[in-house]
């Protein structure tokens, strides 16, 4: 697993990427993908100056496995679109999650 800045590093923006272990399946428990996509989000937020960050993971339809899904919506990532990939023709599905925002 993976992450990296948006674009142009301009937009505060940070995508996680390189879900490879979801081929694992039940070894990769709830808690162990929770681990991981945690610590990749700590390590951005404690380098990052503002603390308010907004995180994107984009899925195929073969890595959104039940353990994984859960994981994100224990870490408050929600599903914000789906869209077919020109390249590839995979349905992706979209998560955000931002942190430190104000109310509106």
């Amino acid at each position: 697993m993976r992450r990296s800045a948006h674009g142009g590093k301009c937009c505060g923006i940070t995508h996680i990427y390189c879900f490879e272990d979801y081929w694992l399946g039940p070894v990769m428990t709830k808690e162990k993908w929770v681990k991981q996509i945690k610590s990749k989000i700590e390590a951005k937020l404690y380098n990052h100056y503002y603390r308010s960050h907004l995180f994107e993971i984009v899925l195929i339809d073969e890595q959104l496995i039940p353990t994984l899904k859960e994981a994100l919506k224990d870490l408050g990532f929600k599903m914000v679109t789906r869209f077919i990939n020109s390249n590839s023709g995979n349905r992706c599905n979209v998560f955000h999650m931002a942190t430190n925002q104000p109310k509106v």
